[in-house]
C-alpha cells in the first residue's frame, strides 16, 4: 500500500573512509574512501521512496556541483525535491566517517551548518503539504524551535528520529507531540537522563517513560543485539540479522524508514522490527548510506530467509 510522507531534516555528501587493518592513531592507515550522498532526512526519504511511497522531502541544498548532483540523484530515487530549499551562497553539508575494517564507525566530523536554514519561516510556507501526507518524520539536525514549530502545526503522525545524543535532546519540548520515535541507548539515555541498558526491564522501563510523555510507538536499536519496539505498550525485540558487512553508515536511517512505515501501515510489532532489522542488514551490504537493492520485493524476500533460514 503506498503512504504519502513528508520529511524534514539534513542532506549532506559523505566521505567514507575505510581502512584495511585495524586503525592506527596518529598515523595514516591504508584503506580505500569513497563518496555518496547522505543526510538522516535525506536516507530516510531514498529509503521509503525505494519502497514505493510518495515521499516529499523538506531540506536545504546549495549550488556547488555537490550540491546539485546530490539533488539530482535524490530526485532520481524516486523522492519529490521540489519543496527543498535551495539557495545559491549555500555549501554542502559533509560528513566524513572513518570506518575499522568491519565497517564499524571509529570517529566521525560533521558539517550539517545548512541544516539551520530550515527555520520555521521557511517551513510555515510548507504546511499545506505537509498537513496533506498520511504521517511527516523529522530529524533533529533541523533547529530546536523548527522541530517545535513543526510539533505544533503538524496535523498526521509526527515520528522522529534523534540522530545523536546531542542532537536528541532537541526534542525535549516536542516529545509529547510525537506519535513515534527512534533512538539509540545513548540516545534514550541522554533523553530521559537515566541509564538504560540491553535488559528487557531496563527497555521497557524506559519505553514507559515515553509512553507516559504521550508517545505511541518507542524503537530503541541495540547495534548487534538488534532492536526493541514497545507499540501502545506491546512489547517485542529481536535479534539483528546477519549479514556480509561492507559499512554500517544508514543502516539506522534505512531501520528508522522501513520501521515508521510498518507503523503507518499498521503491522504486527514483529513484522515491524522484521522488516526494519531486513532493511539495515541489506543496507549494511552496501558501500552507501542508502542501498540501490532495496525494495518491497528484496525487502520481502531477505526477511523470509531470516525467518526460515
Amino acid at each position: 500500500m503506498n503512504k504519502r510522507f513528508a520529511v524534514v531534516g539534513g542532506s549532506c555528501v559523505d566521505i567514507f573512509a575505510a581502512s584495511s587493518l585495524p586503525l592506527v592513531a596518529y598515523d595514516s592507515n591504508p584503506g580505500t574512501v569513497s563518496v555518496g550522498f547522505g543526510g538522516v532526512g535525506r536516507n530516510i526519504a531514498e529509503n521509503l521512496a525505494r519502497l514505493k511511497q510518495k515521499v516529499h522531502l523538506i531540506a536545504a541544498f546549495g549550488s556547488d556541483p555537490f550540491s546539485v548532483k546530490m539533488l539530482a540523484d535524490t530526485a532520481a530515487s524516486g523522492v519529490n525535491t521540489e519543496d527543498c530549499l535551495l539557495m545559491p551562497d549555500l555549501k554542502a553539508p559533509y560528513y566524513i566517517a572513518v570506518n575499522e575494517p568491519s565497517g564499524d564507525m571509529a570517529v566521525a566530523v560533521n558539517d550539517m551548518e545548512s541544516c539551520n536554514q530550515i527555520t520555521p519561516a521557511f517551513l510555515s510556507g510548507k504546511l499545506a503539504i505537509i498537513n496533506q501526507c498520511d504521517a511527516v518524520i523529522l530529524d533533529t539536525n533541523i533547529p530546536r524551535e523548527t522541530i517545535d514549530f513543526l510539533t505544533a502545526e503538524c496535523k498526521p503522525p509526527l515520528f522522529a528520529d534523534a540522530v545523536s545524543t546531542k542532537k536528541a535532546l532537541k526534542l525535549t519540548g516536542a516529545l509529547p507531540r510525537l506519535f513515534g520515535v527512534n533512538l539509540n541507548l545513548r540516545e534514550a539515555q541522554a533523553l530521559l537522563n537515566a541509564e538504560v541498558s540491553v535488559e528487557t526491564g531496563s527497555l521497557t522501563n524506559a519505553a514507559d517513560i515515553f509512553h507516559d510523555k504521550g508517545i505511541c510507538y518507542v524503537l530503541i536499536t541495540l547495534g548487534e543485539n538488534g532492536a526493541f519496539l514497545s507499540a501502545k505498550h506491546q512489547i517485542h525485540t529481536m535479534k539483528a540479522f546477519s549479514a556480509e558487512t561492507r559499512n554500517l553508515n544508514g543502516c539506522g536511517d534505512a531501520f528508522c524508514a522501513a520501521a515508521f512505515l510498518g507503523i503507518v501501515l499498521e503491522h504486527s510489532p514483529e513484522d515491524i522490527l522484521k522488516n526494519a532489522l531486513s532493511a539495515a542488514a541489506i543496507t549494511a551490504q552496501s558501500v552507501q548510506s542508502v542501498s540501490k537493492d532495496l525494495s518491497p520485493d528484496r525487502l520481502r524476500v531477505f526477511s523470509e530467509k531470516m525467518r526460515n533460514p
